[in-house]
């Protein structure tokens, strides 16, 4: 799963990543985050009227048979064997803007480490997600979920699911509003699969990240002696 993860490039970077503009927003007050958390509203990037367009939506997809429960992941496999999201694919998709993610690697029966994943370089990416209006009256946003599929070589000694991260290429067919919905399903779902190892690096990190509350810049700050992770 990905529960946790980071956005802190600089306003100008997001733009020219995304191809979005971010007037109105505050960026160091309400955009720039450490330790983005479930329940939390965040940035990410829908298509509107042929433009992209920057929203806050709230992490936690409403689905539409319970609108008490927010899903904050959805497995790519769910959206190729059920007809569940099938709507959401086909028309509430979104990308969730981001610059690395967190998951608690098992050292001991006891011990767990939080790691630090990102791009190499440590670039801004976008996560594959689904959005959906469900909810929005009850918790002041629509909502928003990440796709998670099968981990690729660096992330599969940590955790045994990885957030779907698009390249380019692959955000632009994501964002596409004019796709032929089922014609073009199968080629939604061609983009889910791991993003490549030799692309991305880990380290670990304080276990400040831990706990919510806290998000700053000691989250991604590696810990005293650790060095990232390379294929």
């Amino acid at each position: 799963m990905c529960g946790r993860y980071s956005i802190v490039k600089s306003q100008g970077e997001i733009e020219g990543a995304f191809d979005v503009h971010l007037a109105g927003f505050d960026w160091v007050s309400s955009l720039r985050r450490y330790n983005v958390a479930p329940t939390q509203e965040a940035l990410v990037v829908i298509q509107e009227e042929e433009q992209r367009q920057a929203r806050l939506f709230r992490w936690g997809l409403v689905p539409v048979w319970d609108q008490k429960r927010r899903l904050i992941n959805i497995r790519d496999d769910t959206l190729r064997d059920k007809r569940t999201f099938r709507r959401n694919l086909l028309h509430g998709r979104c990308v969730v803007v981001a610059d690395g993610f967190y998951e608690w690697k098992k050292i001991s029966s006891k011990r767990k480490a939080p790691m630090y994943i990102r791009l190499e370089g440590g670039h801004a990416f976008a996560f594959a997600g689904l959005w959906s209006r469900r909810g929005a009256d009850l918790y002041g946003a629509p909502s928003f979920s990440i796709i998670t599929t099968s981990p690729n070589d660096l992330v599969g000694p940590i955790h045994d699911r990885m957030p779907v991260i698009l390249s380019p290429d692959a955000l632009d067919t994501w964002l596409d509003p004019d796709l032929d919905e089922e014609t073009d399903l199968g080629g939604l779902l061609s983009l889910l699969g791991p993003f490549p190892a030799a692309q991305m690096e880990t380290y670990e990190v304080s276990k400040v990240v831990n706990s919510p509350s806290n998000d700053g810049p000691d989250c991604i700050a590696p810990v005293s002696g650790s060095q990232s992770t390379l294929l």
